[in-house]
């Protein structure tokens, strides 16, 4: 009997532990989070940048880390955009026209992808116009929403 209360009261717990959600961010952790998740982007595209440009030594190694890092980061950016979350940089229309600033994200991540899949076999050239692409629909996306 003693058994079966017990189990009765842990499992209670749990459920109750599992149904309480975790403390909301606040506007100052989103708006940290963002930074973190932009300037990482931010870095890794001057990175392939300063490498399709002669600056550094052109390395598909590191191109492809870095292009992982923009598609990594990419990925994170509608979750660093909640709704209510505006800052002096953010446009109204992020959130008015959801469809559209996914789908912008969404054309990001597939021009990163096709860098990914085409790295082994282009040469500087090549990778320098598919960076081109990832760069034009950053600019795209910051054009549209951002202040």
């Amino acid at each position: 009997m003693m058994k079966a209360f017990t189990r009765a009261f842990v499992m209670g717990v749990v459920l109750v532990a599992a149904s309480t959600p975790l403390a909301a961010k606040t506007a100052e952790d989103i708006s940290k989070e963002r930074s973190v998740v932009m300037k990482k982007m931010d870095s890794a595209m001057n990175e392939i940048s300063q490498r399709v440009g002669g600056l550094f030594a052109f390395d598909k190694k590191v191109i492809r880390e870095k292009a992982e890092q923009i598609r990594e980061a990419a990925a994170r950016i509608s979750t660093v955009f909640p709704e209510g979350s505006a800052s002096s940089q953010t446009l109204p229309v992020i959130w008015s026209e959801p469809e559209e600033f996914e789908n912008k994200i969404q054309k990001n991540i597939a021009k990163v992808d096709k860098l990914l899949s085409e790295l082994e076999s282009a040469d500087k050239d090549k990778v320098k116009n598919l960076y081109k692409g990832i760069h034009f629909a950053c600019t795209g996306c910051h054009s549209s929403f951002r202040k």
